[in-house]
């Protein structure tokens, strides 16, 4: 059963969306930036009246110069390179989140390197400024990232949805579940030992705390394809995440006996 419109309607002003990204200046990644940047902005001339914020934090920034950006980003810098979830955490504690559940403001954690077809970022946020007890969304993404079509729909999230798809890219809070979640886990992913895992982390107690939760099978968001190798680099920090809520939940334990399972399967592989 599917559910949603098929194309973004118009909202009010109020339905602001926040969104966090960090880049690393000393990856020279900078044309993947401003493709992020200049889709952002592409969204920003789509809905006028709605505030679509951008903060970035720039890791490295004591050795090496900051990207031209727009004045609309909201700048910030520490001199040293930080984990991802630190990076996120410093950022969100600039900002005071609506607390409001009837505010429809949306917060999302763009990587450097993603970006959003047009009319992609309206679209999925839609899902939830549109729907009074939506607090919680997720689509795919990947290097075909398409703008959403006439028979794009939404359907009640199930949580192996948001751990197989929730990614930092792909995940969309209702500021004020954002509020109530807080900060991202500091001993999980990228500069940890960890090494994956917060983003998991996040959607799953998103998934578990929101009213409601949709999902759209469709990418939406583009982000490059998922590589297998990552995968199993990752499979560790994402497990431990799993293992952190497993007892909150059936569905919780089914994910995580499903995920011991795929360890297993990826160990005999490598025999």
């Amino acid at each position: 059963m599917t559910s949603g419109t098929a194309k973004p309607l118009e909202v009010g002003p109020d339905a602001d969306i926040y969104l966090f990204s960090t880049t690393d200046l000393a990856s020279g990644r900078h044309d993947a930036l401003h493709r992020m940047v200049r889709s952002v902005a592409q969204a920003r001339d789509e809905r006028p009246a709605r505030v679509i914020r951008l903060l970035l934090l720039l890791q490295n920034a004591a050795d090496h110069p900051a990207p031209d950006l727009p004045d609309w980003v909201e700048v910030h810098a520490v001199p040293r390179l930080v984990p991802l979830s630190t990076a996120r955490n410093i950022l969100l504690q600039r900002v005071d989140l609506p607390c409001d559940p009837a505010t429809a403001s949306v917060i999302a954690f763009p990587d450097d390197d993603a970006w959003y077809p047009a009319g992609s970022l309206h679209f999925i946020t839609d899902l939830i400024a549109l729907d009074a007890a939506a607090d919680f969304a997720v689509c795919r993404s990947g290097n075909a990232a398409h703008s959403p079509r006439i028979d794009t729909r939404d359907q009640r999230m199930r949580l192996q949805q948001a751990i197989s798809y929730g990614s930092s890219n792909t995940i969309f809070v209702r500021a004020s579940l954002a509020s109530r979640l807080g900060l991202f886990d500091e001993q999980l992913g990228l500069g940890t030992p960890a090494v994956a895992g917060e983003d998991t982390d996040y959607a799953i107690r998103a998934w578990h705390d929101a009213r409601r939760a949709r999902f759209v099978d469709a990418a939406l968001v583009g982000h490059r394809d998922n590589d297998p190798l990552l995968k199993r680099r990752y499979f560790h920090g994402a497990l431990q995440a799993i293992r952190k809520h497993r007892s909150r939940s059936f569905a919780a334990r089914v994910a995580f006996i499903r995920k011991r399972l795929i360890g297993l399967r990826l160990r005999l592989r490598l025999r």
